[in-house]
């Protein structure tokens, strides 16, 4: 028995080891086992992907990880190994609708776990749409609304859609696809403000929309100046165009930049907020857009019917680029508290003038900050104090003796004295040369060719009798002489301007009204925006402000050109701003001081340096001061 028994017991041992031998590598049959954390079971998720967590346990440690999506080919999955791995991946390529997700892990044995989760993929990223035209707020024509954009959306967009004021959908064809771009012609829209919607669709149905608010017009408004892309060297520009309307038009306003809409009006105009309307039928537009800035400009033109219903628009894009000269400022003033009235300027620098209230205004002489008053009182009207190169003044002082008027000449340190001449001493000043000689008007009533009066230079006591019924203006260091021919009907209005001599008086042959001579003969002419004959040519100044605000003051040897020019800083309270210009190689430049904040600049004369003297009033103030401006380098 005992024999027996213990060669069954090695037969069972036997067998025992053989069949643990033949369930896998080192006898391992235990699969691993899998724990998925995310995502649960039956959730809905969203976009073309899916995260997914969890981790993995077996005795003999995990080889590595795998996933399926949807039945398809398994895919790697970075994992360390261990008997317990966890694991973190986004899986891609998911579907709309149900997905069924599966991990596997594989031990050393080869031994596979698995574990599976379905959930759903939905759609919440609508389709992105986005109208170009008509922009928000716009202005369209009468016939119909061109709508052009673009759908974008992360799945195919594939029906396309657009409704006006909340009516039904009128469907539009579009091929499918991630991007799509559209243009619809929207017919039969009628007048007035109007809400237009486009809605897209994609593949898992979801709907995405933009709306925009815009105004049909019933009237055809055009701007055909400026033309659009055009450079403007002025702070206005000129608005034409015509409006072509079916209806009355009963009031035009424009807008600059999106800021507040400003009355339009035409000739003949109104005084006051109100402008006169336009006929039914085609009218001309003219008028002026004020206070732009400089950069870029957006001109925005409005039509309104009698029910204050805009009817139509159009808009022109510009860019206002004004060349600046920038000026340090040295103030001219008195040694007293008294305020002064500057006049002329000389090639020095020096400055002549009358200080005082209008009640007891004397001459004064300004040099490098060193006053001088005269003492002697003086008029600034017809004709105020002038200055020559050797710092002499001339001047007129107030309260003619009867008809008889008289001129002063005064050299600061020495005491003013009365011009006379073999003629007697009655004379109007008319100019000063930078020598000195007086060009004055002979007020004698001497009879020469049937006339009481002419004109006359004289220098030094020598006096040069020019031809006779003309008035002299103006006199150069080259001793040239501009003057006027008397009319029989009497100077004023129409009077011809030209260069005069003893022996000749030579019309202009233009419209030219003198304003400033220089030593090389050109002349400054007003009219228009202001214009330089030279050699006789006509070169006319560019506009830097309002139309007709230009008001040239003075030419220098260099023939550069300072004046003045006006715009509204805020056109609805009509805030009016002067300021100065220099026209210089043919531009016209803006002139803007370092010091301080000025309201209202006032030229008066530029010299061969170019330093400019000027009058002006500081923002806020009342008070007028006395500039004296020069150029930086």
């Amino acid at each position: 028995m005992r024999h027996t028994f213990s060669t069954s017991l090695l037969l069972c041992v036997a067998l025992a080891a053989g069949c643990r031998d033949s369930t896998g590598v080192g006898g391992d049959s235990r699969a691993p086992v899998l724990h998925l954390q995310a995502p649960a079971a039956g959730t809905d998720v969203t976009g073309d992907s899916v995260r997914v967590a969890g981790s993995a346990v077996d005795d003999r440690g995990i080889a590595r990880l795998t996933y399926t999506l949807n039945g398809g080919e398994e895919q790697a999955v970075e994992a360390g190994g261990g008997p317990s791995v966890p694991f973190g991946f986004t899986a891609r390529g998911t579907a709309l609708g149900a997905n069924q997700l599966t991990v596997h892990a594989y031990d050393a044995a080869g031994n596979r776990g698995s574990a599976t989760v379905a959930f759903t993929v939905r759609d919440a990223s609508p389709p992105t749409v986005r109208v170009e035209s008509p922009g928000e707020g716009e202005w369209t024509g009468r016939d119909s609304v061109t709508i052009t954009g673009t759908v974008t959306d992360d799945r195919r967009v594939t029906r396309l859609s657009w409704a006006l004021d909340g009516g039904a959908e009128q469907a539009v064809e579009v091929t499918p696809g991630r991007t799509v771009s559209f243009r619809i012609a929207a017919r039969g829209v009628g007048p007035g403000e109007h809400r237009l919607t486009v809605t897209a669709q994609d593949e898992a149905g979801t709907r995405g929309s933009a709306t925009v608010a815009f105004t049909a017009g019933s009237a055809d408004v055009r701007l055909t100046t400026p033309l659009s892309g055009t450079v403007q060297g002025s702070f206005a520009a000129p608005l034409f165009g015509y409006v072509d309307s079916p209806v009355p038009v009963a009031r035009l306003t424009y807008s600059v930049n999106g800021g507040a809409e400003r009355p339009f009006c035409h000739p003949p105009y109104k005084y006051g907020p109100t402008c006169l309307g336009y006929p039914q039928g085609r009218s001309t537009l003219t008028w002026e857009a004020d206070s732009l800035p400089q950069g870029d400009v957006v001109v925005r033109v409005f039509a309104y019917d009698a029910q204050q219903r805009r009817i139509g628009a159009d808009r022109v894009d510009f860019r206002v680029r004004v060349p600046v000269r920038y000026y340090r400022a040295t103030p001219v003033r008195a040694d007293a508290a008294k305020p002064l009235y500057a006049t002329d300027l000389n090639e020095r620098g020096q400055v002549t003038g009358v200080a005082g209230d209008w009640t007891q205004r004397t001459v004064f002489f300004w040099d490098a900050g060193r006053f001088t008053d005269s003492g002697a009182r003086a008029e600034t009207h017809p004709v105020p104090p002038l200055l020559s190169d050797s710092g002499t003044v001339a001047f007129m002082p107030p309260g003619a003796e009867g008809v008889c008027s008289r001129v002063f000449t005064w050299t600061p340190g020495e005491a003013p004295r009365q011009v006379t001449t073999s003629n007697g001493g009655c004379h109007t000043l008319s100019d000063v040369n930078g020598a000195g000689k007086l060009l004055l008007w002979d007020t004698n009533p001497v009879t020469v060719e049937g006339r009481s009066q002419r004109a006359l230079t004289l220098h030094r006591g020598a006096v040069t009798l020019l031809h006779p019924n003309v008035q002299g203006l103006l006199l150069n260091d080259a001793d040239q002489v501009v003057g006027a021919s008397r009319p029989p009907h009497g100077y004023g209005y129409g009077a011809p301007y030209g260069w005069l001599s003893p022996e000749a008086f030579r019309p202009f042959g233009g419209t030219c009204a003198p304003k400033a001579l220089n030593d090389r003969g050109d002349v400054l002419c007003t009219g228009g925006n202001g214009w330089v004959l030279t050699d006789g040519r006509e070169i006319h100044l560019p506009r830097v402000g309002r139309s007709g605000s230009n008001q040239p003051v003075s030419i220098n040897d260099r023939m550069q050109v300072v004046g003045g020019y006006t715009y509204y800083q805020s056109p609805t309270q009509h805030v009016a701003v002067r300021r100065l210009f220099l026209w210089d190689g043919g531009v016209a430049h803006s002139v803007e001081i370092r010091e301080g904040d000025w309201q209202y600049l006032t030229p008066v004369k530029v010299n061969r340096a170019g330093t400019i003297l000027a009058r002006g009033v500081r923002t806020g103030s009342q008070t007028e001061e006395t500039l004296l401006l020069t150029p930086e380098s």
